[in-house]
C-alpha cells in the first residue's frame, strides 16, 4: 500500500503543444505512486529498479520495456545508477495514426528487449528527441514518422499481461484524480466525485483514503494548493484572482490552507 499521502497526478508533463508528443532520457530518483494524464512508454535503458504498477511489483533491468494508459498507477524505486528511456504522447494532440494505435489497445503492457533492438530503440528515440528541438518545414512529418515507428517498435516487443491488468480500485481512483483535476476551479463534492466514478460515497471515501492515504478533503485541498502554487510562480494573476480560480470560496480560507501545507503566505511564496 502506499505511503500516506503518496499517490499523485503528474499532469502537464511539457509536452510539446504542437504534436503531443515528449521524449525524454532519465536517471531518474525514487517517483511515489503516481498516474499521469498521457500515455507513457519507458525502456530500461541502463541499471535496475523496482516498479510497481496497479498494486503489483517487479525488478525491471536493462531491455525491460513497460506501457502505461492513463488508468495505470505506478512508482519507480531505482536500487542502482538507472537511465530510462521515456516517451510520454497525449493522443487528443498526436497523430491519428499514433492515436489509435494507442487507443486500440491493452494496458498495462510489458516486454523485454535484446541488445540490438535496444540499439534500434535508441537510435530512434535519439533521433526523435533531437526533431522535437529542431524547427522547419518537415518538423511536423519527421515527429509523426518517427514517433509511429517508436511506438509501434515497442509494442511489438510488449505484451498486455492478465496477471497485471489493471486493478479496478486502482483504474477508479485514477479516473477520480482527473475528474477532480478537471473540475479544481469548480465546488467538488465527494458525493460528486464518487458517483463520477459509479461508487456510492461511503465506499468511494473509503477506497479514496485505503489507495491514496489521505481523506478526500484533504487530497482535494493539497490540489489546489499546489495548483495555486504553480500560478502564484507567474504574474499574470493577483493573490486574490488565484485564490478564486483554484476553488475556493474565500481568501482567509486560502490563505490558511496555503500557509498549513507550504508553511509560507502566498505572498512570501511569490517573492521568494
Amino acid at each position: 500500500m502506499s505511503e500516506i499521502g503518496m499517490l499523485k497526478s503528474y499532469r502537464n508533463a511539457q509536452i510539446t503543444k504542437d504534436h503531443g508528443v515528449r521524449c525524454d532520457v532519465h536517471k531518474p530518483s525514487e517517483f511515489p505512486l503516481h498516474h499521469h494524464d498521457y500515455y507513457e512508454l519507458e525502456i530500461v535503458a541502463e541499471g535496475e529498479m523496482f516498479h510497481e504498477c496497479n498494486g503489483k511489483g517487479m525488478m525491471l533491468r536493462r531491455g525491460d520495456v513497460y506501457i502505461l494508459s492513463p488508468h495505470d498507477v505506478h512508482r519507480l524505486v531505482p536500487s542502482q545508477k538507472t537511465t530510462i528511456y521515456n516517451l510520454c504522447i497525449y493522443t487528443e494532440q498526436c497523430s491519428k495514426s499514433i492515436s489509435r494505435l494507442l487507443l486500440d489497445e491493452e494496458y498495462p503492457r510489458f516486454g523485454r528487449v535484446d541488445d540490438s533492438v535496444m540499439e534500434e530503440i535508441s537510435a530512434l528515440h535519439s533521433a526523435l528527441r533531437d526533431v522535437l528541438n529542431s524547427t522547419g518545414q518537415y518538423r511536423g512529418a519527421r515527429t509523426s514518422a518517427l514517433t509511429t515507428l517508436l511506438v509501434s517498435r515497442l509494442f511489438e516487443m510488449s505484451d498486455a499481461e492478465i496477471s497485471l491488468q489493471t486493478d479496478q480500485s486502482y483504474s477508479t481512483i485514477a479516473k477520480a484524480m482527473s475528474f477532480i483535476e478537471a473540475h479544481l476551479a469548480n465546488p467538488i463534492t465527494l458525493e460528486e466525485v464518487a458517483a463520477a466514478s459509479g461508487y456510492s460515497r461511503t465506499y468511494f471515501s473509503r477506497l479514496f483514503k485505503e489507495i491514496v492515504g489521505i481523506n478526500f478533503k484533504y487530497y482535494l485541498e493539497r490540489e489546489r494548493i499546489e495548483l495555486a502554487s504553480d500560478l502564484l510562480e507567474m504574474e499574470e494573476m493577483s493573490i486574490t484572482e488565484i485564490a478564486y480560480a483554484v476553488g475556493f470560496n474565500s481568501f482567509s480560507s486560502f490563505w490558511r490552507a496555503f500557509k498549513k501545507l507550504k508553511g509560507v503566505s502566498p505572498r512570501e511564496w511569490r517573492n521568494r
